[in-house]
């Protein structure tokens, strides 16, 4: 059988979200099916191609496309202005029958956005390249980022991520936490029940320049950003690289920041 439907529409069809189409192509079989065209995801524009096998369990969804802020908002996805400007990406998945939510492999291309401190210290400018891999599972709650992996303009971050429905962070793990050349450094970050990000970073070599300044300072538009989160900083690091070739040996720091006020602040290095 070949069929093409138009003007498709279905609830919860795809990660929960409603999925329409003007036409779709439907070519089904003895060995299975498959479904290929041109969506709109909750609005989002997208290319799509979903197939099932006989007999098979699940479904192999693939799918492609640009996700901008408003995308990522509709999309539950959204990262507020620690991102800014649209991310092509390619998603691979297993979709069961039962429609329960399943991992979904993800490629992002990060080179069109500007990344402004989406993990502490980290700011890139659009245009710059660099690229993500990930594991990622959507729940009702919260969204989980497993086996991320991003490199490019000097950042090589590898671990795992989980954030709330409002994009706050609900714990990290990064095992390799480098963003810029030569940062040999791991950081672990949970948010307690008061609400308070509890950041602990250990390392041999860290360019602090970008992170001290997202931690400590407030920019000239800090006005027109959100609340700062409250923060504890936990940092041990042997060598931190700072402004004008300077660099601090040993260092041995703790903060405690609340409502973007500085509260507690110790340090100790050479």
């Amino acid at each position: 059988v070949t069929a093409d439907l138009t003007n498709f529409a279905a609830d919860n069809m795809m990660m929960g979200q409603k999925v329409e189409a003007s036409s779709l192509r439907v070519t089904a079989a003895n060995g299975g099916y498959q479904i290929t065209g041109d969506v709109k995801i909750n609005g989002t524009p997208a290319t799509i191609d979903l197939s099932k096998k006989k007999d098979a369990p699940e479904s192999d969804l693939r799918l492609q496309a640009t996700i901008d802020e408003a995308a990522r908002h509709r999309l539950g996805m959204d990262l507020g202005s620690a991102v800014t400007g649209a991310i092509p990406v390619k998603l691979t998945a297993h979709l069961a029958d039962n429609g329960k939510d399943a991992p979904m492999s993800v490629e992002a291309d990060l080179t069109p956005a500007k990344i402004d401190n989406l993990l502490p210290g980290w700011i890139k400018p659009a245009g710059k390249p660099a690229r993500a891999t990930y594991t990622l599972l959507k729940t009702a709650q919260s969204t989980r980022i497993d086996d991320l992996s991003i490199t490019g303009s000097g950042a090589n971050v590898k671990g795992s991520v989980e954030v709330d429905s409002s994009g706050e962070i609900l714990s990290a793990n990064f095992q390799t936490c480098s963003l810029s050349d030569g940062d040999k450094a791991s950081l672990k970050a949970e948010r307690g029940n008061d609400g308070v990000l509890r950041v602990a970073m250990r390392g041999d070599v860290f360019d602090g320049i970008n992170f001290v300044k997202s931690s400590l300072a407030g920019g000239a538009a800090e006005k027109a950003k959100p609340k700062q989160t409250d923060l504890d900083l936990d940092i041990k690091l042997g060598a931190v690289v700072g402004h004008n070739g300077e660099t601090l040996r040993g260092l041995d720091l703790k903060m405690t920041r609340r409502s973007g006020h500085i509260r507690s602040f110790g340090m100790s290095a050479k």
